[in-house]
C-alpha cells in the first residue's frame, strides 16, 4: 500500500483526540487502540535528532521520522505517554502559554513514559 491510496478505518481504529485549557496552559491528548509503541522506540525517537548529524537525525521509511517526538519535547511543559501493550497508547501534552522564552526555559520539560503488558 502506498501513501496515496485511500484508507478506510474501522471505528475501533479511530484515534481519540481531546483538548482543554486553563489559565496559561493548553492540554492535548491523543489515544489509539493499538498499544504498539515500545520504550526503546520512544527513547530512540526522542534522542535521534540530538545525537546524530545530517541523515542520521531522521529515520527514513514508512514508519515515521521520529522527529515529531523530539519537536514535541522541545515545546511542551509535560509529555506523558502511556502504553498498554496490544491495547492502547495515550499521549498527553501540556503546553505553557507564554511569549517569553525565559518562562519556558525556567520550566524544563518533563517526559513520563508508562508501559504495561496487556
Amino acid at each position: 500500500m502506498t501513501r496515496d491510496q485511500r484508507v478506510t478505518l474501522l471505528p475501533s481504529e479511530y484515534v481519540q483526540l481531546a483538548h482543554g485549557s486553563i489559565d496559561h496552559y493548553q492540554a492535548l491528548s491523543v489515544g489509539d487502540h493499538f498499544g504498539r509503541l515500545s520504550r526503546s522506540q520512544v527513547i530512540k525517537s526522542l534522542s535521534r535528532p540530538g545525537l546524530g548529524t545530517g541523515m542520521n537525525q531522521v529515520r527514513r521509511g514508512n514508519v515515521g521520522a521520529g522527529v515529531g517526538y523530539y519537536m514535541m519535547v522541545q515545546s511542551v511543559s509535560l509529555l506523558s505517554i502511556r502504553v498498554v501493550s496490544g491495547k492502547s497508547t495515550t499521549a498527553v501534552a501540556l503546553f505553557r502559554q507564554t511569549k517569553r522564552r525565559k518562562d519556558f526555559v525556567e520550566s524544563a520539560p518533563c517526559v513520563l513514559f508508562h508501559w504495561e503488558s496487556g
